[in-house]
């Protein structure tokens, strides 16, 4: 977890590069929390706008985007006319540094630009954790059918990554 890496960022970095920066923060995450990965985790790196573009062409089923539009605009947040799955969307696009899906075992870092595609390792060693979270606990066990219990799960899952974000 302590080991010096030879990486050099200055032209982005290359797959060999990528794979000792993850290998390290893994070992790091292991140490930090006290707990191992089960199995490698898939990690993409893609540019902000091939993220944007993902992102504009999700497709939202129509009762979710209801209940969506019911929060926001009971919030204040928008108005009646404002579509809010777009707008969290747009947000989205320009803000994320990272996902990881528990469906899917996979991490998608959001790179510094198209052509070098740096990883941030805050963001990766967040990302990571949930994976790690999820080997161990499985996330997907923990969907809830309401937004109040939804978000007192993710403020247990968040939190213990922000945690270790911040002792990382």
């Amino acid at each position: 977890y302590d080991e010096q890496i030879n990486v050099s960022t200055e032209d982005g970095l290359s797959e060999r590069e990528q794979a000792a920066v993850i290998g390290r923060t893994m070992a790091r995450i292991e140490y930090i929390r006290g707990l191992e990965f089960t199995e490698p985790v898939p990690v993409t790196v893609m540019s902000r706008e091939q993220f944007r573009s993902r992102q504009a062409n999700r497709t939202i089923p129509d009762q979710r985007r209801q209940q969506l539009n019911v929060t926001y605009e009971a919030l204040f947040m928008i108005n009646s006319s404002t579509d809010a799955a777009t707008v969290l969307n747009q947000n989205a696009g320009s803000s994320v540094g990272g996902y990881y899906s528990p469906t899917q075992n996979q991490i998608v870092v959001i790179g510094d630009g198209p052509e070098s595609l740096l990883l941030n390792e805050r963001t990766l060693a967040h990302e990571l954790l949930h994976a790690l979270q999820n080997q161990h606990f499985d996330l997907t066990r923990y969907y809830q059918r309401t937004i109040d219990r939804n978000n007192a799960i993710s403020g247990l899952v968040e939190g213990d990554a922000r945690f270790l974000e911040h002792t990382y």
